[in-house]
């Protein structure tokens, strides 16, 4: 009795898990000026040929432009332009989120045609599997007789959408909030298209709020 509770409290913490994030952030208090202009940039990352996407996000560019202006549009208090930008334009700096030094990116060059640049890159797609062990519940024995039973538990396709961005004041460069995301989900069986959509979402949404950008 008492393995099939310890079984039932590892199942309970293994789906709590789920959907958990290493996310670290810095949220400037300061900075409280809505922008009227925002550019948004992003860079694509190469994905390694052991990792499977659905045929619709072959096209990765395309697929990222798509779901980053989808949330943008009903999310985003400012106009926006969206736009993919090569790696060599990026270099990096450190800077601390949550008590750790994490790479921060930031463009070479900025417009002054837009007041505040968003910069996403570094990003990471992962699917993987979790798997889920069996509760304890009541059955029968082979005498008819009152016993725990325990299932065999299941396994469910999971996605992880990871990024590094930063806020940038086109004016005079400086840097005004920054940080890495983490996103995930799971399915009920088998990851789709609409899981790595939930998780692009959730990291586009926790990169604009508590800043001047969110219309919320």
């Amino acid at each position: 009795m008492r393995f099939a509770k310890t079984l039932l409290v590892l199942a309970l913490i293994c789906f709590c898990l789920v959907g958990c994030y290493n996310s670290r952030q810095h949220k400037d208090p300061s900075w409280v000026a809505k922008p009227s202009m925002l550019q948004v940039v992003y860079t694509v990352p190469v994905i390694p040929d052991s990792i499977e996407l659905p045929e619709s996000m072959k096209t990765l560019s395309s697929w990222i432009w798509s779901n980053v202006d989808n949330t943008l549009k009903f999310n985003a208090g400012s106009h926006y332009k969206l736009n993919e930008i090569s790696k060599d334009l990026v270099s990096y700096s450190k800077h601390e989120a949550d008590g750790d030094s994490i790479l921060v990116p930031k463009l070479n060059s900025m417009s002054d045609s837009a007041d505040v640049y968003l910069i996403y890159d570094n990003f990471k797609f992962e699917p993987y599997t979790n798997f889920v062990p069996g509760a304890a519940g009541p059955g029968f024995g082979m005498g008819g007789g009152m016993m725990v039973g325990i299932s065999t538990g299941s396994s469910h396709g999971c996605v992880k959408i990871s990024a590094s961005y930063a806020y940038y004041d086109s004016k005079n460069g400086k840097l005004l909030d920054y940080g890495f995301l983490e996103e995930s989900g799971c399915a009920e069986d088998k990851a789709f298209e609409h899981d790595w959509q939930n998780a692009l979402r959730d990291l586009v949404m926790h990169s604009i709020e508590k800043t001047p950008v969110a219309q919320y």
